[in-house]
């Protein structure tokens, strides 16, 4: 799902909208990015129907972290993560987000202030199976937590999840990490996820040599201290400048763009709609590519599927070239 931001451009026109809409793909139909007729403050949006009814069973195990709390203007020097973990110990939803202030609970509520800026949003429907896996994903980001439920029973069942919910983080190497998660529809994901004491960057130190592709991506560009798209390494990091999605002709900049997404670069080649002899890699996570967050926690998902990195290489308009060698 990508929240489009507030000022944009469609059909070549500026356009001042709410800032909450937002554009969505689903494991059911990636053939085009649809415009969802909801806005993603509404309990009817995407979101909305998911976190709700979470967020009313007292039963459901819940779990969410976020840098910028709601309801307040502080940040953490801990991880720069965003998120929610739930489950009934049969069954789970991991969200993984770019939302500041993100989301209110027990009511669920969009803030304001995530209106002005593009915001990129991944839902993973898991078995309980997996549900450690994550957790041992958290605990080497060390994510501020703002809010817990934990029935016993259902906590019970996960000795992983205890001690993140318990504040007993990873604090010995390696400090990063992969896991391979599974959806109930059987989809494959890989999760990476760093410590700050790894002192990387995540996606030309870990995930690009880790898939062994080069990498094109979208990160938040406004705060100081950005870093160059890369191509020392022969796993390439190239940043996005530019999106335009060409179906509905909307069009922003980086810097109106919060979201924290890369795509692999095109190799092979295209046989109809899938792709020989390369990688289609889309990965969504909540870190960007910064100085500062080099001693930050924080990871991003990946999934492998030509047609969705299709859709999300069809997204770039414009990227940051090799930097030019000085004499």
């Amino acid at each position: 799902m990508y929240k489009l931001p507030r000022i944009h451009t469609q059909y070549g026109a500026r356009r001042n909208s709410s800032g909450f809409n937002y554009l969505y793909i689903t494991s059911n139909s990636y053939d085009i990015w649809r415009l969802s007729t909801h806005e993603v403050t509404s309990t009817d949006s995407m979101p909305g129907k998911l976190l709700q009814p979470l967020f009313n069973d007292e039963r459901v195990l819940l779990l969410a972290y976020n840098d910028q709390k709601p309801n307040s203007n502080s940040s953490t020097p801990k991880a720069h993560a965003k998120g929610l973990l739930a489950t009934d110990g049969e069954t789970a939803v991991w969200l993984v987000h770019s939302v500041p202030r993100y989301p209110e609970i027990p009511v669920y509520k969009y803030p304001l202030t995530g209106g002005r800026y593009g915001q990129s949003f991944l839902c993973m429907s898991l078995q309980a199976s997996e549900v450690d896996k994550v957790a041992t994903q958290l605990r080497l980001m060390v994510p501020l937590i703002y809010y817990t439920r934990t029935p016993d029973a259902v906590l019970a069942r996960f000795p992983i999840l205890q001690q993140v919910v318990a504040g007993k983080w990873q604090r010995e190497a390696p400090f990063q990490n992969k896991v391979k998660l599974a959806t109930l529809g059987g989809t494959k994901f890989k999760s990476f996820a760093k410590s700050g004491k790894a002192v990387t960057e995540l996606y030309e130190d870990v995930i690009a040599p880790a898939l062994d592709v080069n990498l094109l991506v979208e990160t938040w560009r406004n705060g100081g201290g950005n870093l160059e798209t890369n191509c020392t390494r022969s796993d390439k990091v190239y940043n996005i400048q530019e999106i335009k999605e060409q179906h509905l002709q909307i069009a922003f900049n980086t810097t109106s763009d919060h979201s924290k997404w890369a795509v692999s670069q095109e190799s092979g080649f295209q046989l109809w709609r899938w792709r020989v002899g390369g990688a289609d890699w889309l990965c969504v996570g909540d870190i960007n590519r910064q100085r500062d967050q080099l001693v930050r926690g924080g990871g991003s998902v990946c999934l492998k599927n030509s047609k969705v990195a299709q859709l999300y290489r069809q997204l770039i308009q414009g990227y940051e070239p090799c930097p030019r060698l000085s004499n």
